[in-house]
């Protein structure tokens, strides 16, 4: 179209929404407009427990590096 959106076009926004939605909608996505075309395709997705795995490690070595990364108590007491 005029605005150069296709049929195909993707919008992602992200915010502060949990990630594997992000993951599950892109998954839906694949099983409606892939699938009919390439069968099988979004059975190459990675399983729920893999995902659910991942995102719970990542999350705990992020929260843990934003807590290591605030100052001491000492320091903010000073």
């Amino acid at each position: 179209g005029d605005a150069g959106i296709a049929r195909t076009t993707t919008r992602i926004a992200v915010g502060l929404e949990d990630p594997r939605m992000f993951v599950a909608h892109m998954q839906r996505v694949a099983e409606l407009a892939i699938d009919p075309v390439l069968p099988g395709f979004s059975d190459a997705f990675p399983d729920g427990a893999w995902i659910d795995e991942i995102f719970h490690r990542i999350s705990r070595e992020m929260h843990d590096h934003h807590l290591n990364s605030l100052p001491k108590y000492s320091e903010l007491s000073s």
